[in-house]
Order: C-alpha cells, then structure tokens, then sequence
C-alpha cells in the first residue's frame, strides 16, 4: 500500500530550497576549472627552455591576433587597465622559437601571458584576482574562483597543442604559480 502525504506550501519550499542548494554545490564541483586542471598537469612534463633576448613588439592591444584571443577569454583590449610594455621575450625549445608577451591590470594587478610561434598560433592565460575596490581596500574575486582568489583562463588560437605545455613551464620555471597570487610575481 502506498501512503500519500499532503505537503504544507512551507515544507515544499524547504524541500525545493535544499534540492537547489544540493544541486549548486554539486555543479560547483563537477565544473572544475580546466585551465586550473592544464597547469597542474602541463607542469609535470618538464622541458628545456633557453631564453634567446628581449627584442622589440607591437603592444598587446594593437596585435589583431592578440585582440581575438582576448575575445575568447572574453576580455576586452580597450580596458584601460591594460599596462604592457613593447618588449617580448624570445625563447628557443629545441630547435624553435617563440615569443612570450606579458601584461597585466594596473588596479587589479591580474595578469596575461601570451605565446607565439612561428607561424603566429597563439596561447595565452589570464590570471583574473577580480576587481579591487580602493575604498575597501581589498579584492573582490570573481563567482568562479578558487580557494586562492583566481580565475584562471585560458584560450588558443591556431594549432599548436605544444603551446600551453611550454608557456606553462616557462611561467613554472620562473617560480610563478598561476592559481595564487604573489606580489613577488612581478618580479620573476
């Protein structure tokens, strides 16, 4: 025999409000974050990097093929809170050559670094720390950091599968770690 039981509006709300709460945080964790997920394991396979010079480049916002792969990390290149310098890094893995670009929020502080190859595919991450309030003095992450305050992004343009592992390990190697923030970055 079944029984049928009558539900009072307040019950059926308590019973709707813990199957939501229940199913948020199971879709918080199954929605890991896959650039989060590449760094950690791109950063196991270690390779030779030599740094070649630092040369002369077009700015970050001024580069078509860098301007497209900001609009797949849905960032705009008119922020102007971009800061950047015309000077690239060129480092050799092997027999061949890369350029690496850098840039960075002046009030937020997060950071971009690019890669690109020779035939002008391109990799880049975003470490996104969210949006710091001066009145507040603190930094507000985004919805989907992580424990750390970081969103990391990333995004490629061509195809190179080789471009994240060495980006990755040139960042490593220099003693960055992507999923936090150290004022000490900077200086690496």
């Amino acid at each position: 025999m079944f029984k049928i039981y009558i539900l009072s509006d307040v019950d059926m709300r308590k019973i709707v409000l813990a199957l939501v709460a229940c199913l948020s945080i199971s879709t918080a964790y199954s929605q890991e974050n896959a650039c989060e997920k590449q760094w950690q394991i791109e950063q196991q396979k270690t390779i030779q990097i030599k740094k070649l010079k630092q040369q002369q480049c077009a700015y970050l916002w001024d580069d078509a093929k860098v301007v497209a792969l900001l609009k797949n990390m849905n960032l705009k290149s008119k922020n102007g809170q971009w800061m950047s310098t015309d000077q690239c890094d060129v480092i050799q893995v092997g027999q061949q050559k890369y350029m690496l670009y850098a840039a960075y929020y002046k009030h937020d502080l997060s950071n971009l670094y690019v890669i690109r190859d020779s035939a002008n595919n391109l990799y880049g991450f975003f470490r996104d720390l969210g949006k710091y309030s001066f009145v507040d003095d603190k930094f507000t992450p985004t919805a989907t950091a992580n424990q750390h305050g970081v969103d990391l992004k990333c995004a490629a343009l061509g195809n190179n599968p080789k471009l994240p592992n060495i980006l990755i390990q040139n960042i490593f190697q220099r003693g960055i770690d992507l999923t936090r923030y150290s004022v000490e970055d900077s200086s690496k």
